[in-house]
Order: structure tokens, then sequence, then C-alpha cells
């Protein structure tokens, strides 16, 4: 077996900041090293216990370089930080890749995606069961091959790196298996931040998350609530603790599969060809109509202070898909997927819902 030591990119956010200190309780012997911009977490990380700490941002030759470095010195990679912008993705592959050529096996990735890619995009704010979006037919499937194959950068927001971990995946460059949330909600209770010494720390384990944020930052900007049409298409969401635990299904699984072909092969790693299409693995927590969410965040706007000047009330408003703002393509479509991988796993979504975790 190999003697595991982990990475993870991302661990001041609303989903890698949980996963550390998850992570460290289920292996509490396991090296782990952070990649993170800021210093306002040392201490909370710190005390975890066997946590290093490296440096750096995503935004400069010299910061891509260094991230391209730790990956290279790590068996396993969670990349929790970026899935839409393809330059870091780039950099881990590098990395993963100098990590095979020093120790001639295959280094894990963990990459989060998401079911963005599966939105059929649709702009009337109307149901529709099925659909077709740039080739992919949807529902997708996350157990057809073929259908994960087709992911590519025409899917948005995260197919361009997708594509490209896949393609290096199937050269036999890296193991890689992907996780892909929904919307994700919640400010989970295992955050890192929520263990800091400083008001700047803190901060980290009490916000509402990309998505969340994108919606009420929306609402802020509009003055309401955006609805599509008539709000019955659908849209899927799931909470940043539901996300966390399956990620740890998935991390076990892909060590497993390794720790197996290395005994069956006496010495190396050999992770198949095509392996990648089998290995993605759908986060899905709960079904919304769009008139639901425009509804529960024109409440959640108020509860979180983000309906200044609005008189303390927040109007759901049925609008074109062009007057809808930054959040009009999820406001519209239909998600539409069939997440059947995460449950041979045994993962279940077992969070609270969304309302209740915005409004309770």
């Amino acid at each position: 077996m190999t003697a595991d030591s982990v990475l993870i990119m991302g661990a001041s956010g609303q989903i890698g900041g949980a996963l550390v200190t998850v992570l460290r309780k289920q292996y509490p012997d396991l090296p782990i090293t952070v990649f993170l911009r800021t210093h306002a977490l040392d201490s909370a990380i710190a005390s975890l216990g066997n946590v290093s700490i490296a440096n750096g941002d995503f935004e400069n030759p010299e910061g891509l370089a260094a991230l391209e470095d730790t990956v290279s010195k790590h068996s396993v990679v969670i990349n929790a930080a970026t899935s839409r912008f393809l330059g870091p993705n780039e950099a881990v592959l590098r990395g993963l890749e100098k990590y095979k050529s020093t120790n001639n096996k295959n280094a894990i990735l963990l990459h989060l995606s998401g079911t963005g890619n599966f939105s059929d995009n649709t702009r009337t704010g109307e149901y529709h069961a099925t659909g077709e979006v740039d080739g992919l037919k949807l529902p997708f499937d996350d157990t057809d091959p073929t259908a994960v194959r087709g992911i590519n950068a025409q899917h948005l927001p995260n197919g361009a790196s997708d594509e490209v971990l896949m393609a290096a995946a199937n050269g036999g460059k890296a193991s890689v298996y992907f996780v892909c949330p929904c919307g994700v909600y919640g400010a989970s209770e295992d955050h890192i931040g929520l263990l800091a010494d400083s008001e700047e720390g803190r901060k980290y384990g009490n916000t509402p998350g990309v998505w969340a944020g994108w919606m009420l930052s929306n609402i802020q900007t509009l003055g309401f609530s955006p609805q599509v049409g008539e709000g019955s298409n659908v849209f899927r969401t799931v909470h940043v603790d539901d996300v966390v635990s399956l990620i740890l299904h998935v991390y076990a699984k892909a060590v497993k599969d390794r720790d197996a072909r290395d005994d069956f092969n006496g010495q190396s790693d050999t992770y198949g060809l095509e392996e990648v299409y089998s290995n993605l693995y759908i986060a899905d927590g709960n079904k919304h109509t769009s008139s639901e969410i425009s509804e529960i965040f024109s409440r959640a706007a108020v509860k979180l202070g983000y309906a200044q000047g609005l008189n303390g009330a927040v109007e759901v408003r049925s609008v074109p898909y062009g007057e809808a703002g930054t959040t009009a393509r999820y406001l519209a479509g239909n998600m539409l997927f069939e997440a059947k991988n995460a449950k041979k796993l045994g993962w279940e979504a077992k969070a609270k819902g969304l309302a209740e975790t915005l409004l309770g």
C-alpha cells in the first residue's frame, strides 16, 4: 500500500474548509497539506495537528508554479478550490505528471466539478423532462461512460477543466475521480474558520457559499428576487455537509481501487484507461422548481441582510431571462441528471433542506 499524503486545495472555502477538519477526524494519522492564499487560518489549521500549509494563489505565474510543485509532492490531491478556470487545473495536471515521473505510479486527483454542466440552457423558465446541451443528452446518467465522455468545454461552467482532466486520466497521467455537487448551500459546523482566533479567520466559516452568495448578491443588485417566466423549471441543491460526506466516500474508494491494483501487480499502480469515465459522482440533495428557489431566497435576503433599502421585504418578480440578472441561467433552465454512482457507494444526502437551512 502507498503511504498517502493528501493535499487539499480550497481549505478556506465553503467545502474545503469543512473537509479539512472532517478528514483529520476520520484519518487522525494522515499527513495533510493545505494550499492557501490567506494566513488568517494558520493557527486554526495548526491546531488540527499534522497539517502543513503551503501558501500561494492562482493569479500569477509564481503562484501557479508553487501549486504545481506542491501537487507533485502528494499522492492524493483534492481540488475543492476551482473548477471553472482552466489555468489552475492545468498546473495541477503538471504536478500530477511530475509525481508519476518521480514515483512511477499515478497520484489520485479528486476534482470538484458541478452539475451546472447538465443544465439544458433553456431561457423560458418552463419545465422540460428531457433535453440536449451541446451534444450531451439530458437527463445525464452518471453511470453511462459514453455520457461522461461527452462532457466538453462547451458545457458551462466546468466543462473545460473536466475535459482536460478526463483526457489526462484516459492517457494514464493520473487517477482522476470527479465529485459534482449541485447548488451548494449551508455553513458547516465543521468549518476550519470556526476555530480561528481572529475575526478575519472566523468569517470564512460564516459565509453563505458561492452559489447562495451569487443568488443573494443578485437580489441585492436588482432590488427583487427574480423568477424567469412561470418558474416551473427544476434546479437541484445539496448541503455542504453532504458534499463533504460524498468526497470522503469517493476518497475511500479511490484509495481502495489503487491499493487493490498495487496488490495485484505487486509493485506499481496501473490506472486503467477508460476508468475515469466510470468515476463521476453527483452530490444531489433536493429538487426544487425555480419559483420555489426564488421564494426561499426572497426571504433569505431579508434574514441575511441583503435587503437594505427594500423596506424589510423582497418581492418575487417574474421577468424575462434578460432581466433576471447574473443568475438567470440557473433560474431559467432545467438541471437534468440521474445521480446513481454516489448511491452505489452507500452515500445519501442527510442534512437539512435549503429552506430550513437558510430560514430556520
